[in-house]
C-alpha cells in the first residue's frame, strides 16, 4: 500500500472510474489489475460514502423551497398539447405569465431566505470540502500489468494516482 495525497474530489473520480471498470461485465481486466481494483474500491469506499453522505444532505426547509419553486414554474409554465410544461435547450420551464411569476417567485424566496442563505452556505463549504487535500492509503499497480483493454483508456486519467509508472 502506497500512500498517496489527492483532492476528495479526485478520490472520488478515482473511486468512480473503479466503479465503473469493475460494474461492466463486458470488460476482462487482467488479474493483477482486477485485484488492486477491488482492493481499492474498498479502500475508499468509506471516505466516498462520507463525501457522497455531505453531498447529498439537503436542509428539509431547503427541500420544501425547492418543491415549492418548481411547483410554481409547473403553474406558470407554457404547457404543450398534452398539457406538459415547456422546457428549452438549458431545460429551463418556458413561463406565461413572467410578470405574476416573478412576483410569486420573489415571495417565496422571502418566506425561504434563512433555508436559501443556508444552502449557498452549505454549496461553498462542499466546493471547500471537495477541494481539500486528503491522504489514503492504495494499493498500487504496473503499467504493465493494466493489460490492453480498450475501455481503459477512458478512464485512465482518473485511475492515474494508483498507477505505478516508474519502469515508463
Amino acid at each position: 500500500m502506497t500512500m498517496i495525497k489527492e483532492t476528495n474530489g479526485d478520490i472520488f473520480a478515482l473511486y468512480n472510474a473503479i466503479c465503473a471498470l469493475l460494474g461492466d461485465s463486458k470488460v476482462r481486466l487482467p488479474s493483477k489489475f482486477n485485484y488492486a481494483l477491488a482492493k481499492n474500491k474498498k479502500t475508499l469506499q468509506a471516505t466516498v460514502e462520507a463525501l457522497q453522505e455531505t453531498v447529498n444532505k439537503r436542509a428539509p426547509e431547503f427541500i420544501q423551497f425547492d418543491a415549492a419553486r418548481v411547483e410554481l414554474c409547473h403553474k406558470y409554465a407554457v404547457k404543450d398539447e398534452k398539457g406538459q410544461p415547456v422546457v428549452d435547450e438549458k431545460n429551463n420551464f418556458k413561463i406565461d405569465d413572467q410578470v405574476t411569476f416573478d412576483t410569486e417567485l420573489v415571495a417565496l424566496k422571502e418566506k425561504y431566505q434563512k433555508a436559501i442563505d443556508e444552502e449557498l452556505d452549505r454549496q461553498n463549504k462542499l466546493k471547500d470540502l471537495i477541494n481539500m487535500m486528503t491522504e489514503v492509503d492504495i494499493h498500487k499497480i504496473k503499467l504493465s500489468d493494466i493489460g490492453n483493454e480498450p475501455t481503459v483508456p477512458s478512464h485512465i486519467e482518473y485511475l492515474m494516482p494508483m498507477i505505478d509508472d516508474s519502469e515508463v
